[in-house]
């Protein structure tokens, strides 16, 4: 299921060390390799704005940032996105997708900014009702949460910036989220009233327990787990010494004795063996002692596991019998002798259940926002086009690891 992109923009709060986790390029480290600036003050707050929603400013940050969030959406469901490119290809992609041969905006650059100025009214008339129903939060609380916000900020920067050249906190924050630190407290301040506010008036709906269950079953994807029992045989060849003259002698003895041991589990297993027992004694995963090398998995989640072991276990619609235990051989990786353990469902999984209904609260939550923003009198004014589509090749070229060049551009007619 697809959630409503407001929802991850406007209701959340948090600042993610996955980011940097997902991102790291391969000669980075996530040691502790720099510490945080001591000579370099964040940059003041910014006044700057990009247009008025009612008489409200929007900033030119939080433009910025519903901007980044739109493009990332809109980038990560394109399947021809180029995973294992360079970064000037990568950019390249994005600057194909984004502007013509001629350097116009194409009608996805257009269609990011006509959601993200969508966007901006929603949080915009967020702001608006959260704080006159008395949400805004003290300057006891801002000071609470700029605290914590500093703490992580001096974390991220002290773990990652000589991973990434940077040496500032405003400089590790932008990366991450496109905001400097001070502008980013203006915002985490409003979101967190919205937040509050958005879930104060989730909790007073209405709703039949039939609904939620329907909600689930439309969504089963997005939620139903498939609990995977693995244990994985290791038979990977490539750290042999290829020009080595046993090069084809140790091979082989590695591949059989592989496979021996997969014939071993297998025998273990068929006869009854218990399968904690059985993982912890011959799998060779690295995280076997504590998962045992049981993973819970969703078609909406990603995974560690090969591509071909995930398929199968997605797949699967019951328990799997012992002695039909399955074995997958990934090609320069090994062996994965899998069983389904059975599936984690709204029915009898807890956290699942209480989930579906923080989500089936939260769609009925956006769908009545975007009625309050069609009746309300908070339309968009002074939005310039022009600074959208700088912003749009500022966050293309982010990929580079130095200046580049980039397409001038108008918004195609």
């Amino acid at each position: 299921m697809k959630m409503k992109k407001v929802i991850a923009s406007i209701l959340v709060i948090s600042l993610c060390i996955s980011f940097f986790a997902s991102c790291k390029k391969d000669s980075g480290t996530t040691d502790p390799t720099a510490e945080p600036s001591t000579t370099v003050e964040d940059a003041a707050l910014a006044e700057t704005f990009v247009g008025k929603i009612g008489e409200e400013k929007l900033y030119t940050s939080e433009f910025n940032f519903f901007l980044y969030s739109v493009l990332g959406q809109e980038i990560s469901t394109m399947t021809d996105y180029p995973t294992t490119g360079t970064e000037q290809e990568v950019y390249d992609f994005y600057m194909s997708k984004l502007f013509d041969t001629n350097g116009q905006a194409t009608e996805l650059c257009n269609t990011v900014i006509t959601e993200t100025i969508k966007q901006c009214q929603q949080y915009t008339l967020l702001k608006i009702r959260a704080f006159a129903a008395g949400f805004e939060l003290t300057e006891e609380k801002k000071t609470e949460l700029n605290e914590q916000l500093d703490s992580t900020v001096d974390s991220y920067l002290s773990t990652y910036g000589a991973s990434y050249g940077v040496t500032t906190r405003d400089d590790i924050l932008k990366l991450a989220y496109g905001y400097k630190v001070n502008d980013y407290k203006r915002y985490a301040a409003v979101q967190t009233a919205v937040s509050s506010y958005s879930e104060q008036v989730k909790s007073a709906y209405q709703y039949a327990q039939e609904d939620v269950v329907a909600f689930y079953n439309k969504n089963i994807s997005s939620y139903k787990k498939t609990k995977l029992r693995y244990i994985y045989i290791a038979a990977d060849t490539s750290s042999l010494d290829s020009t080595s003259e046993t090069y084809e002698a140790d091979k082989a003895a590695l591949v059989k004795a592989s496979q021996d041991k997969r014939d071993s589990v297998l025998s273990l297993i068929k006869q009854g063996t218990a399968l904690d027992n059985v993982a912890k004694g011959f799998s060779d995963s690295t995280s076997v002692t504590t998962d045992l090398g049981v993973v819970n998995l969703s078609a909406s989640e990603t995974s560690t596991l090969p591509t071909d072991v995930v398929t199968w276990a997605l797949a699967q619609t019951e328990a799997t019998k012992i002695a039909d235990t399955k074995v997958i051989e990934v090609a320069n990786d090994g062996y994965y002798i899998v069983l389904c353990e059975g599936f984690a469902t709204y029915d009898n999984d807890s956290t699942i259940k209480d989930t579906v209904l923080n989500d089936f609260l939260t769609e009925k939550f956006v769908a009545e926002l975007e009625v309050w923003v069609t009746l309300s009198e908070y339309t968009v004014t002074d939005i310039d086009n022009a600074t959208a589509i700088e912003t749009i090749k500022t966050w293309a070229a982010q990929i580079l690891p130095k200046e580049t060049a980039t397409p001038t551009a108008t918004p195609a007619a």
